[in-house]
């Protein structure tokens, strides 16, 4: 039953999310907001870990399943990566390498500042 509840939870937050986006006509995915949704129920205490728990541990742990209808659905674009896959793999590396170095700074900013705010230096 708990599994059923928690289920219902994330479908509730996507829907609504999908809601909000059709509604207000605004240009970010109602999976996203959906998402804002169930973080801000569970920042603010209103949704606790535990409602919620048991069906994101097995979406968590069956995820792979999830990416097989997209990797089949890239069969359908082989003539485009036949003709620009070098393009492809070239942006892949690069923007991989782009949010690995902004990600590394922001987290090493955050450090610092959270060093500083508590009169700790590293």
């Amino acid at each position: 039953m708990k599994f059923i509840f928690g289920l219902i939870i994330l479908f509730g937050c996507q829907y609504t999310g999908s809601y909000i986006r059709n509604i207000l006509n605004i240009p970010i995915p109602g999976n996203v907001i959906g998402m804002i949704i169930l973080f801000s129920l569970l920042y603010s205490g209103i949704l606790k870990e535990k409602h919620i728990k048991d069906v994101s541990d097995f979406l968590l742990k069956n995820l792979s399943l999830f990416f097989i209808p997209a990797s089949v659905g890239l069969i359908m674009y082989v003539n485009i990566f036949k003709e620009h896959g070098a393009k492809i793999f070239f942006l892949t590396i690069l923007s991989y390498i782009l949010v690995l170095v902004i990600t590394g700074l922001v987290v090493e900013f955050l450090a610092e500042r959270e060093d500083k705010i508590d009169g700790t230096f590293n």
